[in-house]
């Protein structure tokens, strides 16, 4: 692994998504306060200011794409587009020809522009890497992680720089081709094929070191990487002191399944709409916020609606809910449903979802295919079964008790070489190439 000149800081974060309650913010909140604890000196490029992970102390460089564009049209075209595909200096890199795939799909040019906004003049590629690259020089950090593919990444990929590592933690392929192609199942796959190459052909040559959260959902883009030498799991963490069991053992009358997430078609909505007509006898608890909440309303008869609702009071819900719910296929993690192996109640996860493969491993929960028979007979059998309620929330209890946040971060702290602070051991990291 190449090393950088050791400067002012010890590692350098490039990262965006810090605007949404997420889990790539949590993640790395958790992660700066661990480097803080420890004494590593951290420098951070983001897309969000440092209040937005209660860490002002840090040196930070925030940098919005739209604060490079002068156009107001092209900021909304930018915010609701995503980073493909490149243009630097008039040159195409690469380009994703999303209106040709769809074309041959029958789908309309307006959706299919979605896919093709960056063919606009790329006016901040230039600013945005002259400043990446001054705030780098200045801190001149001994290592870097570079932890999106978004638009500060792919400015990123413009620097003359050493291997460095790479994060990969939301599938991106998979979340742009979902809204573009809308159910169109060979539209889904050509798309995302096509992103995970175009992704593979800016990244792959820059590190040899990849970090995801879990290899089952990001197994397509490890395979297009051949040049990435090792992939590491770097999974969620759980804070085991709030997120914790009932003391007092129960059983709700109506026995009480809970769904955390944000309201909208790539987690799941459908399958839970569907499952929630077919149980009338179970009480569905529904936390969060999205564009499906009002149709969920409306069709959810034996549903309580939270809204967005802090932590604490997630918490509280999840200790008191029967079941938990995740049902977001090509989620590659699952925070929500690890803090709910926390509270001991057991998991019912999608199988090609990050938290399946733990679920099945651990024997926290079961694991269905994500259908609505599937999740309804999944809910049945919890129903039914007391003891194994009891036996499943064990086991997620003694996973997740392995899995706190300062476990989590000390194995990726030391796999990037800061191991006279922390020890990388098998926590529940595997080492492996491809799929």
């Amino acid at each position: 692994m190449t090393f950088l000149v050791t400067g002012r800081s010890d590692l350098t974060i490039v990262l965006d998504h810090l605007t949404a309650d997420c889990g790539v913010r949590i993640r790395y909140s958790r992660l700066l306060d661990r480097c803080r604890r420890l004494g590593i000196g951290v420098s951070v490029v983001a897309d969000a200011g440092p209040e937005s992970v209660g860490q002002k102390a840090l040196p930070w460089l925030t940098l919005k794409i739209e604060d490079e564009i002068e156009d107001e049209q092209k900021k909304v075209d930018i915010r609701r587009r995503p980073f493909l595909p490149i243009s630097v200096d008039g040159q195409e890199h690469g380009t994703v020809d999303a209106r040709k795939i769809c074309e041959l799909h029958g789908v309309s040019a307006n959706r299919a522009a979605m896919l093709d906004a960056w063919r606009v003049s790329r006016e901040w590629v230039s600013p945005t890497t002259t400043r990446l690259s001054s705030f780098l020089l200045e801190q001149r950090p001994r290592q870097m992680l570079i932890a999106t593919q978004s638009f500060l990444g792919f400015a990123f990929t413009q620097l003359e720089v050493g291997p460095t590592p790479v994060a990969f933690h939301t599938d991106y392929a998979a979340f742009y081709a979902l809204r573009i192609a809308q159910g169109n199942e060979q539209l889904f796959c050509a798309l995302r094929d096509a992103i995970n190459q175009r992704i593979a052909r800016e990244f792959g040559s820059k590190t040899s070191i990849g970090f995801v959260s879990s290899r089952d959902t990001m197994s397509a883009l490890i395979s297009s990487m051949p040049s990435i030498e090792t992939f590491y799991e770097f999974p969620g963490g759980v804070d085991i002191n709030l997120f914790k069991p009932n003391a007092t053992v129960r059983r709700n009358a109506r026995f009480r399944v809970l769904f955390v997430g944000r309201l909208n078609w790539e987690k799941g909505i459908k399958l839970l709409q569907q499952a929630a007509l077919s149980l009338p006898r179970v009480e569905w608890s529904v936390i969060g916020d999205g564009p499906c909440k009002s149709m969920l309303e409306s069709t959810m008869a034996n549903a309580v609606f939270h809204g967005a609702i802090s932590q604490t009071g997630v918490a509280f819900h999840m200790a008191n809910a029967d079941a938990f719910v995740f049902l977001g296929k090509y989620d590659t993690f699952g925070l929500s449903a690890l803090e709910a192996m926390a509270c001991a109640i057991p998991v019912i996860a999608v199988n090609g979802s990050g938290i399946a493969s733990l679920v099945a491993a651990h024997r926290t929960g079961l694991t269905i295919l994500d259908q609505p028979s599937e999740l309804s007979q999944a809910i049945g059998l919890l129903y039914d079964s007391p003891e194994l309620c009891r036996e499943l929330g064990d086991n997620g209890r003694s996973l997740a008790e392995k899995m706190t946040w300062d476990n989590v971060s000390d194995n990726f702290l030391a796999t990037i070489g800061f191991g006279s602070n922390a020890t990388r051991t098998d926590l529940v990291a595997e080492t492996y190439r491809g799929c």
